[in-house]
C-alpha cells in the first residue's frame, strides 16, 4: 500500500441532527438535548437540528423531515455528518431506510445513530463489509418491531372492546361514556342514559306497531316528525339518525363493526386522486344492552319490517330489487302471496277478449304474484285476481265499517287530543325559533373554503361547488318543511275544534234512529 491510502477521510465539524415523533403529545426536548450533547462529545462546532412530528410510515416523497434535510445538505456541502439517536427515526420501513442508505453513500455523508454507535464509513471513508450487514439487519428489527407492535396493539383492543371497554368514536346515543380502572389505567366504559334508552325503545315501538292517533302504518319519516313535536332529544330530529338507531345492533348487546377510516393520503397529503377513505379494523364491541327479556322481539319485528318496506329480496338470493311502483292502488303493499309471502303486484295490460274480439283491445287490471312468471317459476302461485273486484270487496267493507269508526271518533273525548297538538306545536314553534339557518350556511361555507383550499382541478371545485349548494338547499329545505308541518297541525286542531259540536249533534242518539240517516 501507499502513504496515500493511509490518510483519513475528513468528514467536516459541522453536522445535521435529525429526529422525529410521532404524535404531538409526544416532546422532543429531550432528543434535541440528548443528539447536542452526543454531537459535542464527538467534537462537531456546528449542529444543525432538524425535528419534525410526523408517521414513521410516510413513503420517501411524503417525509418532509427528510426532505428539508436533502434540501439543506444541496444547499450546504460543507456539512458531510448525519447523526440521529436510533435508525427507526428515519424511518419505520425497510426499503425507504436502504434508500435514505444509498443517498448517503452516493453523496459521501457520514451517518452516525446514536444508541448502538454505528458509523456507515470508517475513519478512511470506505463502508466495511459488516456494516452493510449490521445496517441491514437494523432496518429490518425497525419494520419488523412495528408491525408486532401493530399486531400487539390491535389485539389488545379487540379485547378490550369485546369485554366493552375503550369504545372508540362519538358516543353512541342511548349510552353514556364513564370511566373504570383496568389494568392500573382508566378505561372507557358505556353505560345505560335512561332517558335516551326510553326515547330509543318507544321508537321501536310506534315503528313496529304504529302510531295510537295515526291509522297509517308508521315510516321512518314519520317517526322523525313525531319525535320532533313531542320534543324528544335532538339527535332523533334527523331522519338519517332515526334510521340508525332503528338499525343499532348494539342495542341487543354486542355489534361487530366494519367501519372505514379516513385515507392518511387524501386528508393529511392532499392527494386528490387517492380515495377518501379507507376499510378499517373489525371489532366486536360490547355494549349494555337496551332490549333485554320480552323487549328483545320488538327489535326483530323492527328489522323484519325495515328489510320489508325499504328492499326485497329476491329469491334466487339476497340481490335488493328496486320496489318503486309506477300505479297507486287501494291494496298495494297489502296483499301477500300465500305461498311464497311476498306482496302482490298490480299489474296493468290491455288484453282482447277471447269471446268478444270486436271491441278491441280492453284494460285488464289484476293482482298477481311476480315470482310466478318467468322461465323459473319460483312461486306455485299463478292466480291472478281481478283488481275490479277485489277493490269492490274491500271498499263496501270499508264502507260498512265507516259507521262505526264515525260513531266511536264521535263520541271520543277530544280535549286530550286537542292538547297533544298544542304540545306538538309548541315544540315546533320552539324548533323553528331555534332553528339558526345562518350558522348551518355559515359551517358549510367553513367546509367549503377548506376542500377548495388544497383542490387544483377546475372539475373537483365545480364538483365540490355542487355540492354545497346542494346542501344549502338542503338546509333550507328542512326549515320549510318545520313550517309546513306546523301550519298542518294548527289546521287540524282548527278542523277538531270546529267538528266537535257538529259531530255530537249529527251522531246524537235520537238521529241514528232515523231511517233516512241509515240509508233506508
Amino acid at each position: 500500500m501507499t502513504e496515500k491510502e493511509y490518510v483519513k477521510y475528513d468528514f467536516g465539524r459541522k453536522c445535521v441532527c435529525v429526529g422525529r415523533v410521532s404524535t404531538t403529545i409526544q416532546s422532543q426536548t429531550a432528543q434535541v438535548r440528548d443528539l447536542e450533547e452526543f454531537a459535542n462529545k464527538l467534537g462537531y462546532d456546528e449542529v444543525k437540528p432538524f425535528f419534525t412530528t410526523e408517521s414513521g410510515f410516510l413513503e420517501q416523497d411524503d417525509k418532509q423531515g427528510w426532505n428539508l434535510v436533502t434540501d439543506f445538505f444541496e444547499s450546504h456541502p460543507d456539512y458531510k455528518v448525519l447523526i440521529c439517536p436510533e435508525l427507526s427515526r428515519l424511518s419505520r420501513k425497510e426499503h425507504i431506510l436502504h434508500s435514505i442508505k444509498d443517498y448517503l453513500i452516493e453523496n459521501k455523508i457520514q451517518l452516525i445513530i446514536k444508541d448502538i454507535n454505528f458509523f456507515l464509513f470508517n475513519e478512511w471513508g470506505e463502508i466495511p463489509k459488516g456494516n452493510d450487514i449490521i445496517f441491514a439487519l437494523y432496518a429490518s428489527l425497525a419494520d419488523s418491531e412495528m408491525r408486532q407492535k401493530r399486531e400487539r396493539f390491535t389485539r389488545s383492543l379487540k379485547d378490550n372492546k369485546q369485554l366493552g371497554y375503550s369504545i372508540g368514536g362519538k358516543e353512541l346515543f342511548g349510552y353514556e361514556r364513564y370511566y373504570e380502572p383496568k389494568d392500573g389505567k382508566n378505561r372507557s366504559k358505556y353505560r345505560i342514559n335512561e332517558k335516551e334508552a326510553e326515547e330509543i325503545k318507544t321508537i321501536y315501538r310506534w315503528y313496529a306497531f304504529g302510531f295510537n292517533d295515526n291509522p297509517k302504518p308508521s315510516t321512518i319519516l314519520s317517526v322523525t316528525q313525531e319525535c320532533i313535536e313531542r320534543g324528544f332529544s335532538e339527535y332523533l330530529h334527523s331522519k338519517r339518525n332515526v334510521n340508525k338507531c332503528l338499525k343499532e345492533q348494539a342495542y341487543c348487546g354486542q355489534k361487530e363493526t366494519h367501519n372505514r377510516v379516513k385515507n392518511p393520503d387524501y386528508w393529511n397529503y392532499h392527494k386528490p386522486d387517492a380515495p377518501k377513505y379507507i376499510a378499517g379494523q373489525t371489532f366486536i364491541c360490547t355494549y349494555p344492552p337496551i332490549f333485554t327479556g320480552d323487549d328483545a322481539a320488538i327489535f326483530e319485528i323492527v328489522q323484519s319490517k325495515l328489510k320489508q318496506n325499504n328492499t326485497r329480496y329476491s329469491k334466487t338470493g339476497d340481490n335488493l330489487l328496486d320496489k318503486s311502483r309506477k300505479h297507486t292502488n287501494i291494496l298495494g303493499k297489502l296483499l301477500k302471496c300465500p305461498e311464497c309471502g311476498t306482496y302482490l303486484n298490480a299489474e296493468y295490460r290491455l288484453r282482447i277478449h277471447n269471446e268478444r274480439p270486436n271491441l278491441g283491445r280492453q284494460p285488464s287490471y289484476s293482482y298477481r304474484c311476480n315470482y310466478s312468471r318467468g322461465v323459473i317459476h319460483l312461486c306455485g302461485f299463478r292466480r291472478l285476481l281481478g283488481m275490479v273486484m277485489m277493490d269492490s270487496v274491500i271498499w263496501a267493507y270499508c264502507k260498512k265499517a265507516a259507521f262505526q269508526v264515525v260513531n266511536s271518533e264521535a263520541n271520543k273525548d277530544v280535549n286530550e287530543r286537542i292538547a297533544e297538538l298544542d304540545e306538538k306545536i309548541t315544540n315546533l314553534t320552539l324548533k323553528i325559533q331555534t332553528y339558526d339557518i345562518d350558522a348551518r350556511i355559515k359551517s358549510e361555507d367553513a367546509i367549503l373554503r377548506t376542500r377548495t383550499r388544497v383542490l387544483k382541478e377546475p372539475s373537483q371545485i365545480d364538483a365540490v361547488l355542487k355540492e354545497y349548494e346542494e346542501k344549502v338547499a338542503e338546509i333550507e329545505k328542512e326549515l320549510d318543511r318545520f313550517k309546513q308541518r306546523k301550519l298542518e297541525l294548527e289546521n287540524e286542531k282548527d278542523a277538531i275544534s270546529q267538528s266537535v259540536s257538529l259531530c255530537k249533534k249529527a251522531f246524537h242518539p235520537e238521529w241514528m234512529k232515523r231511517p233516512r240517516f241509515l240509508g233506508y
